[in-house]
């Protein structure tokens, strides 16, 4: 969808800024907070402070799997202001730690 797209770009273009509000995003897109709130609410289920939250996490994920750079410089990256916060919130939408992550698909023990 047009309008999702629009909210992907605007996040993509503050990604590295940990500042980057639900307001700034309203203001990219060009609705008032509530209004944005109603949209993706409505087409994602999810709030807009969620969505941001989430499409980083996306994006580090990305980042993390073609080792683009160390777990610091990945969270610095996608707007985390620490990489405490950062790996906590990793782990709770992924089930693992940024450290961890990918998981080998075939992980057997060693012998």
């Amino acid at each position: 969808e047009d309008f999702l797209n629009r909210v992907t770009d605007s996040i993509d273009d503050h990604l590295s800024r940990p500042n980057f509000t639900v307001d700034d995003l309203a203001a990219e897109v060009g609705l008032s907070p509530r209004q944005l709130q109603r949209k993706l609410k409505r087409l994602t289920d999810t709030t807009p402070a969620a969505f941001i939250r989430q499409y980083r996490l996306d994006v580090a994920a990305q980042l993390l799997e073609s080792e683009a750079g160390t777990v610091s410089e990945i969270a610095y990256e996608v707007g985390f202001g620490t990489p405490e916060t950062f790996a906590t919130r990793f782990k709770e939408r992924f089930g693992c730690s940024p450290s961890a992550y990918p998981e080998p698909a075939s992980a057997s023990p060693s012998d």
